[in-house]
């Protein structure tokens, strides 16, 4: 009985208080190289609402990349070897049917590297993400002030890293962050042409789109997609009908320095003129918060509003 619960004690306790002790060791028994690297998840592109395309990289000049899509680890700790559910990676991107769960090393002749882990999530349902506030006709210089105002419907955290922001023409930003691109649960999230630097008004600005994608103050559509799934799309003015369905109808014309902010649902009585100030310049909106509603009673500004 105490050996058992010793024997436990060491995975659970010992190797966890003393991690330099046990890497050195193993390090002087050659049974871990420091300098074999993870291998990098380089790239990700949506090919479909149920498939993604991505790119491993080898970060060493030496050895493979090993991995399987289901999660478990590409090492058998029994003998070394690859496991029969793993494949090896060559320059050329990997089809991952979603949702899957990457697992990979890097095998070099007998060593292998730290394990990289990735979940790769199942599609999302429309409305998940709503197009719920945005700023078409900016005061001042109109280049590089537009914003954007995403809002999470869910109770849980969405990644919109790898979405696609465009129009019906030929506007198109394919979303790109060094890291993941979180709204949290029920939280918002600012895209802004323009650079925070450059814009005076303080933004919390949460991602920077830049000049692919511009909208059209007399009218445009704003186009939301993971992967081919429209997730929200909206459109005002003089817009165009074809290529993608346009669930928000939006019967308002921009007013110079007014955002148009979605109350709630999808209705084309959903969307109203922003009027709460912000900023030094004169702009109305409520950027990267909830919005409000122009006729609601005294400490009910919020109700029903997105």
């Amino acid at each position: 009985r105490f050996y058992g619960t010793f024997d436990q004690s060491i995975p659970t306790t010992w190797f966890q208080r003393r991690p330099a002790i046990m890497l050195n060791h193993f390090q002087a028994e050659g049974l871990w190289d420091p300098t074999l690297l993870a291998p990098k998840l380089a790239d990700i592109e949506p090919l479909s609402n149920t498939a993604w395309q991505l790119l491993l990289k080898n970060p060493n000049a030496r050895g493979e990349v090993w991995f399987t899509l289901d999660g478990s680890d590409p090492r058998n700790p029994l003998n070394g070897l690859p496991t029969t559910a793993a494949a090896v990676s060559t320059t050329e991107p990997v089809t991952a049917t979603l949702p899957a769960r990457l697992a990979a090393r890097v095998l070099a002749g007998t060593e292998w590297s730290p394990l990289l882990e990735e979940t790769l999530p199942g599609p999302r349902a429309p409305g998940c993400i709503v197009i719920n506030e945005f700023l078409a006709d900016p005061l001042g210089e109109d280049e590089g002030c537009e914003w954007i105002e995403l809002h999470n419907t869910t109770d849980m955290p969405i990644d919109i890293n790898g979405w696609i922001l465009r129009d019906n023409g030929s506007d198109l930003h394919a979303i790109r962050h060094p890291s993941p691109l979180v709204i949290a649960p029920r939280g918002y999230l600012l895209l802004a042409q323009c650079h925070d630097a450059a814009e005076p008004d303080g933004l919390p600005i949460d991602y920077i789109y830049g000049a692919d994608f511009q909208m059209n103050k007399a009218g445009d559509e704003i186009v939301l997609l993971e992967g081919h799934r429209i997730i929200d799309a909206a459109a005002f003015g003089d817009y165009q009908k074809l290529v993608h369905p346009l669930p928000n109808i939006i019967p308002i014309s921009p007013a110079p320095g007014a955002a148009i902010a979605r109350l709630s649902g999808s209705e084309v009585t959903a969307w109203t003129i922003a009027t709460e100030p912000y900023g030094a310049l004169g702009h109305h909106g409520t950027p990267g918060r909830i919005n409000t509603m122009p006729t609601a009673e005294p400490g009910q500004s919020s109700w029903g509003a997105y």
